[in-house]
């Protein structure tokens, strides 16, 4: 999935000028690993977002292991952990797929990924340590003149 993810932000990022688009294409590679598996194993490793690395840390009580977790994909789309904080999280993952009481059968790495996150999201909020995410930046994430209504750089940018 990772593999897939990448090479969908390279195309957003470079023939269409979005800033980083990861988040959706880990989504739409999360999409197309589960209606097209011959194209994107839904059985790949999966290397979450916040809400993923919030989740993993509070359920394993460790430190939050986003800014330090580095991966890389090998010439076979295999994701690869480099360096001991990307290997404890993927030992974390491991612990969750083999454990007992996993009711997941399918799909483990994609699904425990999005589990861990709606349980740190769902009890941050809950307990008011996090608030709702309102609304992210428009040009955070596309081009200021790119249009989501119509699917062309026709967006005007006076305000409309």
């Amino acid at each position: 999935m990772m593999e897939f993810a990448k090479k969908l932000n390279t195309i957003f990022v470079e023939e269409f000028g979005f800033r980083n688009a990861m988040y959706p294409c880990k989504n739409a590679a999360r999409h197309v690993a589960m209606t097209h598996p011959d194209w994107v194993d839904p059985d790949s490793f999966l290397h979450g977002g916040t809400g993923y690395f919030d989740g993993l840390s509070q359920v394993f009580d460790c430190p939050n292991l986003m800014s330090k977790s580095k991966y890389d994909i090998n010439e076979f789309g295999e994701y690869v952990a480099l360096n001991d904080a990307a290997k404890m999280q993927v030992e974390h993952m491991d612990y969750l797929k083999a454990h007992p009481s996993n009711p997941i059968h399918t799909h483990n790495y994609l699904n425990l990924e999005d589990k861990l996150c709606m349980h740190y999201k769902y009890m941050a909020v809950k307990l008011g340590v996090k608030s709702q995410t309102m609304q992210i930046p428009y040009d955070w994430v596309y081009p200021i003149e790119w249009s989501l209504k119509t699917n062309r750089y026709d967006r005007l940018t006076n305000g409309a």
